[in-house]
């Protein structure tokens, strides 16, 4: 089964999210963080262990939490963005 998710519902963090209502947490590494459409953005790319995923921050977050390649990060996408698609 395939599974569309958009970048922009994709949200990232350092550690392992915890009092969160958010249901779907991955862990993976950073394989790139390049630049997008919009200035102010950039698509992190995410290896899960047999996926790749995206997510679409903002620059200031990804200088905030430090982002760089080989890093490891959880992904965190709401079930109402899965539902959508």
């Amino acid at each position: 089964m395939r599974i569309h998710i958009h970048a922009n519902d994709v949200s990232l963090s350092t550690h392992q999210p915890e009092g969160t209502s958010i249901q779907n947490i991955f862990s993976g590494v950073i394989e790139a963080i390049d630049g997008d459409s919009h200035a102010a953005s950039c698509l992190v790319t995410i290896r899960l262990k047999s996926q790749t995923l995206l997510a679409r921050i903002t620059y200031k977050a990804a200088a905030n939490l430090e982002l760089a390649v080989g890093q490891p990060v959880w992904a965190q996408v709401k079930s109402v963005a899965l539902a959508e698609h």
